[in-house]
């Protein structure tokens, strides 16, 4: 719908990832300013245990690229025994048990809303960082495989 309108009316497109997007509600309501150089790690629930996530610093610098990880006790083991790490997101919860270390820290109830995409792409209009409207396509990171249900086949 937003390449239609950019389309359409000859406007700039500018795209926030939902990932980085779910971080703003957690800078604005709920890391106190003195915590040291905390990791802010937002989880996609991709079933299993498996979640989309990606890693940023409090000033929305990227650490670890945007991937699908299969979480265990090790899989952000590099990271947690440097610094805290905020996990949060739909994701977050079912793997707390599994990473199960003193600085990694659950916040509960961020969800990717609209009313938060402000500070993103304001930071992006003033880099000029637009998408190019007629090839910008969104970034997914696995192929959707549609199945029939087991009683139809």
């Amino acid at each position: 719908m937003a390449k239609g309108i950019c389309y359409g009316r000859d406007a700039k497109l500018i795209s926030i990832p939902t990932l980085e997007l779910m971080c703003v509600p957690v800078l604005l309501r709920e890391l106190a300013a003195e915590e040291p150089e905390p990791l802010l790690c937002p989880m996609l629930d991709a079933r299993r245990m498996e979640v989309y996530a990606g890693l940023w610093s409090r000033a929305l610098k990227p650490v670890r690229e945007i991937g699908a990880d299969i979480v265990t006790a090790e899989t952000y083991k590099e990271y947690l025994d440097k610094q805290p790490v905020y996990f949060f997101g739909n994701g977050a919860a079912k793997c707390m048990e599994t990473i199960n270390h003193p600085n990694a820290h659950l916040i509960e109830d961020i969800n990717p809303l609209a009313k938060y995409m402000m500070p993103l792409a304001e930071r992006k209009f003033n880099d000029g960082k637009f998408e190019d409207v007629a090839y910008f396509t969104p970034s997914y990171l696995k192929d959707y495989v549609a199945k029939l249900p087991k009683k139809l086949l």
